[in-house]
């Protein structure tokens, strides 16, 4: 929007289109496309990497830490490149229609921005990606003041970013019951190294779960990629039953959006 006034007092009508239109899609495309592209990437290829560390005898909680930090870093090398080739095209191509140069100036010139981006992209991807993880981790260990806690806040942080929807606190804090913008959701988030049982924590997830089915049900359970329940197990057995659906929790990268240059005087 501000793209669009700024271009409309500067560069006339077309400088409104060039400055709003394609720069707004264009940072749509990075800062939500990316990272849309990141995170479908990540969440697979972790839980692929922590199942086989796993079985190579590695420990949960290693194999997870591993995994996540090499997956995460991989997928933002993949779009970084993406992400920094169509975010230069679009910042440069916007701030040549602010300053009142015509359509196809400001496309020229956001077009030769695109390939020193792209190679940026794939040195910074990376390291945006880790960097974006390691700041929500390290503020849910400021929250907890716990590793546990971290990963548990970056779970849940997942979760509510990928879905819109929040977990249920009901049986956590029964009594601030606040309304909240966001979505519920229908169940739990355990970034845990194993799933707990449906009576552990003085029975919160059959809690959630009895929650769940008299709403119309099933419970949706996010949990760490690569952890799943044993078929005997409380949740296995609801999970065979349909009562419980389990999904990986989504392993989220944020993407780098380079600001471009090249704008003529």
């Amino acid at each position: 929007l501000s793209g669009s006034y700024e271009g409309a007092k500067l560069g006339g009508v077309e400088g409104g289109i060039i400055g709003g239109l394609v720069g707004a899609s264009t940072g749509g495309l990075t800062g939500y496309g990316a990272s849309w592209l990141g995170t479908q990437l990540a969440t697979p290829l972790i839980n692929r990497l922590t199942t086989s560390l796993v079985q190579r005898g590695v420990s949960s909680t290693t194999s997870h830490l591993v995994s996540s930090y090499v997956g995460t870093a991989a997928s933002g090398m993949a779009v970084g490149p993406i992400a920094g080739g169509v975010g230069a095209f679009g910042n440069t191509a916007a701030l040549n229609g602010v300053a009142g140069n015509d359509l196809e100036t400001s496309l020229r010139m956001g077009g030769d921005a695109i390939l020193p981006a792209m190679e940026q992209g794939a040195l910074y991807g990376p390291l945006n990606a880790l960097g974006g993880r390691l700041l929500v981790q390290g503020a849910g260990f400021v929250r907890t003041n716990s590793w546990s806690g971290a990963l548990g806040y970056e779970g849940e942080l997942y979760v509510s970013r990928w879905t819109g929807q929040r977990p249920n606190t009901t049986y956590r804090t029964p009594e601030g019951k606040i309304p909240d913008l966001w979505g519920t959701l229908r169940g739990d988030i355990k970034n845990t190294a194993q799933i707990p049982s449906l009576s552990a924590q003085n029975g919160q997830l059959r809690s959630i779960l009895n929650d769940a089915l008299s709403n119309g049900g099933p419970m949706t359970l996010f949990v760490r990629p690569g952890v799943t329940a044993g078929p005997r197990s409380q949740v296995g057995r609801a999970i065979a039953r349909g009562d419980i659906v389990l999904r990986d929790i989504p392993q989220l990268v944020y993407a780098p959006t380079p600001f471009g240059s090249g704008c003529p005087r």
